[in-house]
């Protein structure tokens, strides 16, 4: 159980990795469409996380990641399946949500980072944000892969938008702080 965990599972902050998080995007595209229903994909990179690695140091920086992870655990629903895509950057399967939901989640999500400082060290608070591409199952795509590549796009777009933003694909507009 503890070796299925290892190769699922992120060394440092537990949740899924990259690899089990694009199976189970793989997983919730074939079981909406085999029962009609809709789910949102979201990609979230946490804004300037270079500079907390600069100014307080990597130990430091992997406490940020792990208080991003319980932030993002504590806020999203149960079904949520949550993974760390790779570095600061996060990704979420939102099941049986449309793009508006997945909307009302990740303003909720930037508003409990904004509203929860990490704290590191001797107490020292630093201040999260993060940038959040969304894209959903069908309206925007029917495939794992172009959902992932739409959601990286719409993150990219929030990121040289102004960051502290979340982006989704095609008509919906950005939402800020």
């Amino acid at each position: 159980r503890r070796l299925r965990e290892m190769v699922h599972r992120d060394g440092l902050t537990g949740l899924l990795n990259h690899a089990t998080l694009m199976a189970e995007l793989e997983h919730a595209v074939e079981f909406a469409r085999r029962h009609g229903e809709t789910f949102a994909f979201m990609m979230i990179d946490v804004d300037h996380f270079k500079r907390v690695n600069d100014r307080y140091g990597h130990l430091a920086g992997d406490q940020v990641l792990l208080h991003v992870a319980r932030v993002f655990q504590t806020t999203a629903r149960a079904s949520d399946m949550i993974g760390r895509y790779g570095g600061e950057e996060f990704g979420m399967i939102l099941r049986r949500t449309d793009r508006t939901g997945a909307g009302i989640l990740g303003e909720k999500l930037r508003t409990a980072l904004r509203e929860q400082p990490a704290v590191v060290g001797a107490g020292e608070q630093i201040p999260v944000k993060v940038c959040i591409g969304i894209a959903a199952y069908p309206e925007d795509a029917t495939t794992a892969s172009d959902l992932a590549l739409l959601a990286d796009g719409a993150l990219y777009r929030a990121k040289a938008g102004g960051r502290d933003r979340m982006e989704f694909t095609r008509e919906m507009r950005a939402r800020t702080a």
